[in-house]
Parts: structure tokens; sequence; C-alpha cells
């Protein structure tokens, strides 16, 4: 076997390599992505969207600068219980699959606070928030419900959360599921719904100037779709590839 050929064997037979965090999230077409990384988040600095679809989000208050919640990110937006980060709002007009993730370390885990809401007056929708140590997803429109994962956060522990909401599902099913790092940990057991509402703002770190977080955030996104449990786990697996 000549070199050349030796070394097309060598070739189909490697590993295909692995993508990085930011491509893996791209590869799934977020609605919007905020890799909340921003070496001076003042107060009206920019929240770029890494989707390529220009929803950037504006910093309420300033933020630090925090050490990345996981390798992929050299940096985060340390939110210390007067920021938040105004995005747009997830337009649904239909009732259709809604999903929500970001990367979080606490530095408090006392109380309500918002993680992701797209809760504001005149739309409110949902909130993804931690209780104390629980993390919660509470629905409120078109009736309030609640589904909760106790015993999530842990001061200094960094944590991949979010939800997804997948209306095609049967109630048994669990059309709401919450995700830790991954893995499904909760799961709603009736037939949930979300009202669909053209929502004008979306929140990061508080819902419209109140709960909120206390603690390093990035890697936020939303996604105008159920994402699969097989992407979710994807997400986890890349959390430390630059």
């Amino acid at each position: 076997m000549s070199i050349i050929a030796a070394l097309a064997v060598q070739m189909a037979d490697a590993p295909a390599p692995s993508l990085t965090f930011d491509q893996t999230v791209v590869a799934l077409s977020p609605w919007a992505y905020w890799k909340l990384e921003e070496t001076t988040p003042a107060s009206g600095a920019a929240a770029p969207d890494a989707s390529g679809n220009a929803r950037n989000g504006t910093y309420e208050g300033s933020a630090a600068n925090g050490a990345g919640v996981f390798a992929a990110r050299p940096r985060s937006a340390a939110l210390r219980g007067s920021t938040q980060i105004r995005t747009p709002g997830l337009r649904i007009t239909a009732d259709v699959g809604q999903s929500g993730f970001l990367s979080v370390n606490l530095v408090d885990a006392t109380g309500i606070k918002m993680l992701i809401s797209a809760d504001e007056s005149g739309a409110r929708r949902w909130q993804l928030r931690h209780n104390g140590s629980a993390l919660e997803f509470v629905g409120i429109m078109p009736s309030v419900f609640t589904v909760t994962a106790p015993a999530v956060f842990t001061v200094g522990q960094p944590a991949m959360v979010g939800f997804v909401y997948d209306p095609s599902l049967a109630a048994a099913d669990g059309r709401l599921k919450l995700y830790v790092n991954g893995s499904v940990v909760a799961q709603s057991t009736t037939a949930v719904t979300l009202t669909p509402i053209a929502a004008t703002f979306g929140w990061i770190g508080a819902r419209s100037g109140n709960d909120y977080l206390m603690g390093n955030v990035n890697s936020a996104m939303l996604f105008n779709k159920a994402i699969s449990a097989a992407e979710v786990a994807a997400m986890w697996t890349a959390r430390d590839r630059p």
C-alpha cells in the first residue's frame, strides 16, 4: 500500500472532530443566543446575539466580569442583585414548542430570583427561576402552573439549566420538562399550555426590575421550538469546549 493510500485509510478511520460549544448551539438554530462574555458590561452596553439573528440584548444596570461558568466561556456576567439584561421578546403566534437554557453559578441561593423570564405587564407568559435551591418553571397564561425540581442549586456549583415545552406531547409524557446538566429532572404531569403572546421584552437575571439574580451567568439562549433530549445532552457534553 502506498503512503498516500495508507494516510487516506487512517483519515477515513479517524473520529470526527468534536464541535465546540458555540458550534453545537448554533447548529441547533436558536432564536437568540447571548454569550454574556462582554469585557465591560456597563449599563446600556449591548449583549450581542451570537445566533446570527441580530436579537441583541441590553444591560440595565452595570455588571462585573466574572469567570466563565464552564470552560467554553472565558467570562460571564456577574449579576449582583441590581442588573438585568433586557432582550427582545420571544414572539409566538401559535401554540408551538419553546425552549430556554443558560449556565449559572449562584453566589446567593435564597429566595425567588429569575433566571430567564418572558413576564412583563400586559404580556405575562412564563418564568424560569430558582426558589431557594429548587429550579422552577412557572407558566402564567392561560393559567398558572409550576414544575419544580428540588435541590438543584448549591452556591459556587456551576449548572446548565433550562426547559423544553412541547405541546405535541400527551400530558403523561411531560409537555414541560426541566433539565439540569443535560438530563431531565422534573416534568409536568397534566396537559399544560402556554398562551401565545407577542411579548415586547424578555429578561435575563430579573423580571422587569424585580427578583434580581445573584450569580454569574452566560450562554443564555431561546428556541422557538422544542429541542430534543439528545440536543440538550449534546450541549452539556460540549460545555467545556471553547
